[in-house]
């Protein structure tokens, strides 16, 4: 049992060997096919590096060769194809030998570092071979392309020929110079021809280039040129003309508008017209549009200035009546207040600043009053452009405005003191009239005795109603102090009132609460001798302790009795 185990194990042992190495030997031989693969794939791009593309064209190169200048260039591209041939091609080839027994030999890794060299290798010349084709291709093909621009060419030329006959008459003289230069451009064709048969490409690219750039700029010219012709003969020099008669008409109207220069800047834009037209002849445009803009565009500005000059004078016309209406007006009422003014001072203490504030504005108004003559006097002699005398009047009307303003505010300054003084006058009268109410109500009550800080009180209120008197009397018043005296006095008279008031008040109270209490009195001793100190408190003027101690009392007996006595109180009054 045991011998067969051991068969069984050593079967197994040697099966499984088998098969290892089976798979090794499989994986080997794919491994060999994968490689063998890539080294066909690198051989295959080695043959394509010189394919039948760039040895064609190198034989089209050969058949063009008419000059030495292509011959030179046919020497050097097939110098670079032999080369190749010669030397990278066959580098290549043994690099593939060597990749071959790295295979073959199972050293797989040094295979693939080869393969990577080969690649780059491939690469490197593959892109020479490119560019050696594609410049190949710049001449073999340069003919057909170069044909097909001219006949483009030739079409916008025969466009632009066709529109300038359309349109000959719009460019004048200048007609010979545009003619001269189509001839260039039919010569430039020639000579196109001409080197094209003799394969001299180099010049022939010139040749378009510089025939492309001739249409173009025909294409402008006949575009500007009768556009500048216009400007220069006719718009601009009929604007210098409108222009000229303006300002003659004007100026018979007598405006003076010497400081606008118009008749230097006229001559010198003509000297600029008979530059740009001389230019034009040569057909040197540039900037030649924007030059006559700018002129047509100044000689507009101009005319606008003298349309503002016209403006201008109507406003100086307005500016001038206003400005004299309001400054006779200003003039008129400060006068008349300059007049009085001792007067004003006698009557009321103004400060020193307020007196010199209307000694300065009276003095400003003399000098403002003597511009305006000047500048009146101005406008008749026509000295100054309405412009400037229009700034002028503007000028004077701020001055005018700002001096306007503080005169009102010194008007505002006297009619206040003239205010206060009247409601002074006034509230001294009310005064009186309310301190006699007071005194009216102690005589109507007769009091069994009054107080002695109510006499306190009523001098006091006696001495401010004299003080307000006093100051009313000085020359001149000091509005501040007498508004201080007024204040005063009002305040003192309406305590005395209140106080009268609250002491009659009180009186009543207490005889009301008294009579009432004395229903208690026979029947309660503490009820009679809290009415006693009342009655005696009373009688000696101490209304509000009288009253206090008069309700207190009546309480003891019936509580809340100074709600009832107040309100049969309150309805009497009523």
């Amino acid at each position: 049992m045991d011998d067969i185990m051991l068969l069984l194990i050593i079967t197994f042992f040697i099966l499984a060997i088998a098969c290892i190495i089976g798979i090794l030997f499989v994986i080997s031989k794919f491994q060999n096919k994968k490689y063998k693969q890539e080294l066909e794939k690198l051989e295959r791009n080695k043959n394509l590096i010189l394919d039948s593309d760039i040895l064609s064209e190198l034989s089209k190169a050969h058949d063009l060769i008419k000059n030495d200048q292509m011959q030179a260039r046919y020497d050097y591209w097939n110098g670079k194809v032999e080369g190749i041939k010669e030397n990278n091609i066959p580098l290549i080839t043994d690099m593939l030998i060597e990749a071959d027994e790295l295979i073959e030999n199972k050293k797989y890794k040094q295979a693939v570092e080869k393969f990577s060299k080969i690649e780059l290798e491939i690469y490197k010349i593959k892109s020479k071979t490119n560019k050696i084709l594609n410049n190949i291709k710049s001449i073999t093909l340069s003919e057909e392309e170069n044909r097909t621009k001219i006949i483009k060419l030739k079409t916008r030329y025969r466009e632009i020929f066709d529109r300038y006959n359309e349109t000959e008459n719009e460019f004048g003289e200048i007609s010979k110079f545009i003619k001269l230069q189509f001839e260039n451009i039919e010569k430039r064709f020639s000579d196109f021809e001409i080197q094209m048969e003799k394969n001299n490409y180099d010049e022939v690219e010139h040749i378009i280039s510089s025939i492309e750039e001739m249409i173009n700029y025909m294409e402008i010219v006949l575009e500007e040129v009768p556009n500048i012709i216009l400007m220069v003969k006719s718009i601009i020099p009929k604007k210098q003309r409108d222009l000229t008669q303006m300002c003659n008409t004007m100026e018979k109207e007598g405006y003076v508008i010497d400081y606008l220069n118009i008749e230097y800047n006229i001559e010198e834009t003509n000297k600029k017209l008979v530059d740009i037209y001389d230019r034009t002849k040569s057909l040197n445009l540039e900037d030649c549009v924007f030059e006559l803009k700018t002129i047509s565009e100044y000689l507009d500005s101009l005319f606008g200035d003298l349309e503002k000059e016209k403006d201008y004078k109507r406003k100086y016309e307005n500016g001038i009546e206003e400005l004299k209406r309001t400054l006779n007006k200003i003039t008129t009422i400060m006068n008349d207040i300059y007049k009085q003014f001792d007067s004003i001072q006698t009557t009321y203490d103004l400060k020193e600043e307020e007196i010199d504030n209307i000694n300065k504005l009276y003095s400003e108004l003399c000098e403002l009053s003597d511009d305006y003559k000047i500048l009146a006097e101005q406008g008749k002699e026509k000295a100054f452009a309405y412009s400037k005398l229009y700034g002028e009047i503007e000028a004077l009307s701020v001055r005018l405005g700002n001096l306007e303003t503080s005169f009102d505010e010194f008007l505002s300054s006297i009619g206040s003191m003239k205010e206060d003084e009247t409601r002074a006058r006034g509230q001294l009268d009310e005064i009186i009239s309310l301190l006699k109410k007071a005194h009216f109500k102690t005589r109507e009550y007769k009091l069994p005795v009054i107080p002695n800080n109510y006499y306190v009180e009523l001098q006091d209120a006696k001495e401010a109603i004299k003080e307000i008197v006093k100051e009313l009397s000085r020359k001149p018043i000091s509005i501040k102090v007498l508004n201080t005296r007024v204040d005063t006095a009002r305040d003192l008279v309406f305590k005395l009132y209140s106080t009268t008031d609250e002491m009659i008040k009180n009186a009543i109270l207490t005889e009301t609460s008294i009579v009432y209490g004395n229903r208690y009195r026979t029947s309660d001793y503490d009820i009679k001798e809290g009415l006693d100190i009342a009655e005696d408190l009373f009688l000696k003027g101490d209304y509000r302790k009288s009253l206090e101690i008069a309700i207190s009392t009546i309480d003891l007996i019936e509580p809340g009795v100074y709600k009832k006595i107040k309100a049969a109180y309150e309805n009497d009054i009523k």
